[in-house]
């Protein structure tokens, strides 16, 4: 650009750190820079021949290419997803949310601003479970250009729960043993019942960042020897298996 007079390089010890004064390490118009060896994370801006400062891009050892704003994580349950984007740096950045389909086109669904470390978070309670959806966000230039930026799709809910392996089956020891793939935030039912259809034991999957969840039956009381239904539930999906317990 002809107005482009160079950049600013700021560098903190955690990406929630705010651009200042005092964690500026050079200021450039050259577009590559070495540092001192670390763990560090930068932010960036360019700054033109009038003093004018664009937004701060963010770059670290997780996100090694500078953006403006990042697909960061979704998470998923019946009837919801949570989309989060960051953008660290540009703390209030307005931004326009978009979501399409295999089918349709990118539609806007409605504006939402950065928080105070740089984080964009969306939820969307308008979604079918056994759809699949992109989100981006648009943001919008001083020239007012509209920038698409950080794309990223959600898995169909059915998609997302399932089972993760298959358990030992028979199962001695008068435990069984099983494992999930979870939506990140969403959490499930874990019951097992015996051949009468009787509940013998109920277990929650409680919400957490971690895609993968174990579910262990008879760890406190052994299972007595026989044949036993288990049924996982996230929402409107049910898992269901059987499963045999011997001494």
């Amino acid at each position: 650009l002809p107005d482009l007079r160079g950049y600013q390089v700021h560098r903190g010890a955690s990406d929630l750190f705010v651009p200042s004064s005092a964690n500026l390490v050079v200021t450039t118009s050259d577009t590559t820079y070495v540092d001192i060896p670390g763990s560090h994370y930068y932010k960036l801006a360019a700054i033109d021949v009038h003093g004018n400062r664009s937004r701060y891009a963010a770059a670290s050892p997780d996100r090694p290419v500078a953006t403006l704003a990042s697909f960061l994580r979704a998470e998923r349950a019946s009837g919801r997803v949570r989309v989060t984007w960051f953008s660290g740096g540009n703390a209030g950045m307005p931004a326009n949310v978009y979501r399409r389909t295999a089918d349709t086109d990118w539609q806007l669904q409605r504006a939402i601003h950065a928080d105070g470390s740089g984080y964009l978070n969306f939820e969307d309670f308008a979604v079918e479970d056994q759809q699949r959806y992109g989100y981006r966000l648009g943001v919008t230039e001083p020239d007012g250009e509209e920038l698409s930026l950080g794309e990223g799709w959600v898995d169909p809910l059915v998609t997302a729960f399932s089972w993760i392996g298959v358990p030992t089956n028979p199962s001695a020891g008068g435990r069984v043993s099983l494992s999930f793939a979870i939506p990140a935030g969403a959490s499930a039912h874990v019951q097992l019942f015996d051949v009468a259809g009787r509940e013998v034991e109920a277990l929650e999957l409680a919400t957490g960042t971690e895609s993968t969840r174990n579910a262990q039956f008879g760890s406190t009381t052994r299972l007595r020897p026989s044949v036993y239904l288990v049924r996982a539930t996230l929402g409107a999906t049910v898992l269901t298996r059987r499963v045999v317990v011997l001494d």
